[in-house]
């Protein structure tokens, strides 16, 4: 399937401290206190509105809309993903052919970062590294994540249109929505581990992991299926009915996905809606979303590791 466009910080080292240890472990003590209060108490739901062309904030929690207008100006944004560390959200700007990178707290563009790609779909970042998905090439390139520079344009190759991505344990999982399927291959090496690791779609779209599972969208059977991560092995190809499924991501385990003109919320265990979540039902085009604790709370999850 082509892409249609109208369709926690790293720990903080004390080094050479001349406090005592149980100084230490009091402090390292309160800073896990901190963590405990601080991560998880607010976060922001970020989602590719494709009709609107901008990149709106929601509370995962409840569906309230936080900003429509977090980031404006795009043209068609496809898969988004964010980079808690260092407080960035990259999207993949499909319709302009770039991938776009902004402060996850103001909505601004980073300065210095430029990455032009063709059929730019869907994105992950990992330590200092992007993977972009771009279904007009067919690839997974590997892009240097300050700058945007190219570091492997190929790094991944030979599908028939790729779209949504996921990193999980060491490997990346590609949808390839013109094969129906979705392939493993080593995030490190580019080395194919399975081209054809789940092959039961009729037309997956995007993918995310809970770590042991594996979540694909399906926009044709309007699903959201459920499979092992380490197998591929089916566990429910039908665990969520949604129309015209698309996005989805994986929080704590919450399912949040878009389709249908929608953003909805389930629980990624029983497949059931998230209670005390609103559905968002505008009959927007919505695309890829995420969802991180508040980029202010993320110095205090580090303070609590050693």
């Amino acid at each position: 399937m082509k892409w249609n466009p109208v369709k926690l910080a790293p720990a903080v080292l004390v080094r050479g401290s001349t406090k005592s240890p149980a100084f230490l472990h009091l402090f390292l003590a309160a800073g896990l206190i901190l963590a405990t209060a601080h991560a998880g108490s607010s976060q922001t739901l970020y989602v590719a509105n494709r009709t609107a062309n901008r990149i709106e904030t929601y509370n995962p929690t409840t569906g309230d809309l936080i900003n429509n207008s977090f980031v404006t100006g795009l043209d068609t944004p496809g898969g988004v993903t964010v980079d808690p560390g260092n407080n960035i959200l990259y999207v993949a700007n499909s319709g302009a052919n770039n991938v776009k990178a902004y402060n996850a707290s103001t909505g601004v563009a980073i300065s210095g970062f430029s990455l032009s790609l063709s059929g730019a779909i869907d994105v992950r970042v990992s330590g200092s590294t992007l993977f972009v998905s771009s279904n007009s090439n067919n690839t997974i390139g590997t892009y240097n994540a300050v700058t945007g520079d190219v570091i492997a344009a190929s790094f991944i190759a030979g599908f028939n249109a790729s779209e949504g991505i996921t990193l999980n344990g060491g490997d990346i999982f590609v949808v390839d929505s013109g094969n129906s399927l979705v392939g493993r291959y080593n995030a490190t090496s580019g080395a194919t581990v399975s081209a054809s690791f789940i092959s039961t779609f009729a037309s997956p779209a995007f993918i995310t992991s809970s770590g042991s599972v594996l979540y694909v969208t399906d926009s044709i059977s309007n699903t959201i299926g459920s499979y092992n991560a380490t197998t591929g092995a089916e566990i429910n190809a039908n665990f969520i009915n949604l129309s015209q499924a698309f996005g989805v991501t994986y929080d704590s385990n919450v399912l949040y996905a878009t389709g249908g003109g929608s953003i909805r919320a389930y629980n990624a265990t029983t497949g059931g809606a998230l209670g005390g979540f609103t559905p968002v039902v505008t009959g927007n085009n919505y695309g890829g979303l995420a969802v991180i604790p508040e980029p202010g709370t993320v110095g205090f999850v580090a303070i609590g590791a050693w």
